[in-house]
């Protein structure tokens, strides 16, 4: 498809166009992290099913093992809006994300405390 085309193209939902996709494709992911001397912060919660421990959050371990400055929190109980997941299935998702919640206050900390931790380790950021 042209890029004009993806441009056009509506997926997931009325607000993604498949130049998004497209795009992401053209940029490796692997490639772009290991190139990265930053600290990272890599959040995942374990009942999110757009992605998945094994295949994804382990995968990023693997591949940035060698780096020192990266941190890996998993979320127990918090799904992909890292918000507590009410039913804990994958079929019942669409409903939960109509629920009213908020964000795990225990991810607020996190982030908190890793930026604070990455500031004190790195000044000039």
């Amino acid at each position: 498809m042209s890029d004009d085309g993806t441009k056009s193209s509506l997926v997931l939902g009325k607000y993604g166009r498949a130049y998004y996709l497209k795009e992401m494709g053209r940029h490796p992911l692997a490639q772009y992290l290991e190139s990265l001397n930053k600290p990272m912060l890599i959040l995942q919660g374990d009942k999110d099913f757009h992605v998945s421990i094994e295949k994804d959050f382990n995968q990023y371990k693997e591949l940035l093992k060698e780096k020192q400055n990266i941190t890996f929190k998993r979320c127990p109980n918090l799904n992909h809006m890292f918000m507590p997941s009410i039913y804990g299935k994958i079929q019942k998702a669409k409903k939960e994300y109509k629920v009213a919640q908020h964000i795990d206050k225990q991810v607020i900390k996190d982030i908190t405390d890793w930026i604070l931790s990455a500031v004190v380790s790195n000044p000039a950021m």
